[in-house]
């Protein structure tokens, strides 16, 4: 495991949301060794418009906590939740509908992931499960709805994974 990824699996399974965030770092773990580590792909990133602010700061600082753990003040948790479900809006599949309640649905797994045709390493899923990170210790420390962040980590998950079977289809490999 490269080095970027064990230090983001360090910082990220220790934040609050437990078993979830595991689970999510594993798919993450799954992600990144199918695509090989592969540094070096020369495909789509996640998009950095919407990105939450303390999410690109985290870039910014090399991915890494040089300063500490960063975390979200009580009056930034709105706008980071806010942000956070606009960026996440931004790179759905085209297959992907919303409900009447305003959520994405979760059906049936489209075959067209080109929002989602992402390069592995740092600038992949790994932004996503840093936001979701977060926004689980935000969570946890009474800022925001832990229900909230559940329906946002497990729709994460449910995308990372059908993301996780395209890439495995492409390789020519069967879904585990």
């Amino acid at each position: 495991v490269p080095a970027w990824l064990g230090d983001a699996v360090d910082e990220f399974s220790g934040a609050e949301g437990n078993a979830d965030m595991r689970r999510l770092l594993l798919t993450l773990l799954e992600i990144e060794c199918q695509l090989g580590f592969d540094l070096k792909r020369k495909e789509t990133r996640l998009p950095a418009a919407k990105r939450p602010q303390l999410v690109s700061r985290w870039i910014n600082l090399g991915r890494t906590e040089r300063t500490g753990r960063l975390s979200l003040t009580d009056k930034d948790t709105a706008k980071f939740v806010q942000s956070y479900g606009e960026w996440w809006d931004l790179m759905q599949p085209s297959w992907r509908t919303k409900g009447e309640d305003g959520r994405w649905e979760r059906g049936m797994y489209g075959d067209a992931w080109e929002k989602l045709n992402v390069n592995g390493g740092p600038n992949g899923f790994l932004s996503v499960v840093a936001a979701l990170s977060y926004w689980a210790t935000a969570s946890a420390q009474g800022k925001w709805s832990r229900s909230d962040w559940e329906k946002a980590e497990e729709d994460a998950r449910w995308v990372m994974i059908g993301f996780l079977g395209y890439v495995r289809e492409k390789a020519g490999l069967h879904a585990a």
